[in-house]
């Protein structure tokens, strides 16, 4: 059964984040370096809580990465997890919530 691993980054008055860096070069590393294992990549930003009072959601970017299985998951944290977090002070100056969860449907 396939997994996602959520990376939810939070929605402060000081948070910074380079949506152009994140899009053209984060997120391309990461696929190549779990190319063998994802499934697919979504990336969504200004989230809103509701259509109908516009009030904003905790996060400003959640990206979510479909890999085949826990176990490859873990693999590939375990292996990658350091490259991937070393590069985050080139888009943000947060660090994002992370949600692992077995897909379903």
């Amino acid at each position: 059964m396939s997994v996602t691993f959520m990376a939810m980054y939070p929605n402060t008055p000081n948070t910074e984040f380079d949506f152009e860096y994140y899009t053209k070069q984060h997120i391309p590393m990461a696929k190549k370096l779990w190319a063998n294992k994802l499934l697919n990549v979504q990336v969504v930003k200004n989230a809103r809580l509701s259509e109908s009072d516009n009030k904003k959601s905790d996060y400003l970017v959640i990206a979510t990465f479909e890999v085949t299985n826990m176990d490859d998951l873990h693999n590939l944290i375990k292996n990658h997890s350091e490259q991937l977090s070393n590069d985050f002070p080139n888009y943000t100056n947060v660090k994002p919530m992370i949600q692992i969860s077995e897909v379903i449907v």
